[in-house]
């Protein structure tokens, strides 16, 4: 009984280790890993040439980083009105290396994960009230 009880302990102990390995690897990637990831999945989503994806991951780095340089920041409005710059620096970018249909796919495909992203925030406010 005491061996069943230890060993359970054990693996309980074991799966919440692996649980913190995995938050602490999530939030800490580099700008260029960032970009990276985001590359390949433009280039999945939107059937990018080898020309557009160098090109594309070089807009995407520059997001990246610009991004991490808001991190530090405390002002709020100030915050805000440079990551939207940065957006539609990076949207510009985008535009003049995707075809039209492209960017008009990237624009929806980013429409819908807003409105998921919408839903679940909705759905856990009604779940908490």
């Amino acid at each position: 009984m005491r061996t069943l009880f230890s060993t359970l302990a054990l693996t309980m102990a074991m799966g919440l280790m692996a649980q913190d390995a995995d938050m602490d690897g999530k939030g800490k990637k580099s700008p260029e890993e960032r970009a990276k990831n985001r590359t390949e999945i433009m280039t999945k989503e939107l059937g990018l040439t080898p020309e557009q994806i160098a090109k594309v991951n070089t807009v995407n780095i520059t997001h990246a980083r610009g991004v991490d340089d808001l991190k530090g920041m405390t002002d709020d409005k100030v915050k805000k009105e440079r990551s939207k710059a940065l957006r539609d620096k990076r949207d510009s970018d985008l535009k003049g290396i995707l075809t039209a249909e492209q960017f008009a796919k990237m624009e929806s495909l980013r429409e819908k994960k807003k409105a998921v992203a919408k839903d679940k925030k909705v759905g856990k406010k009604a779940h908490n009230e």
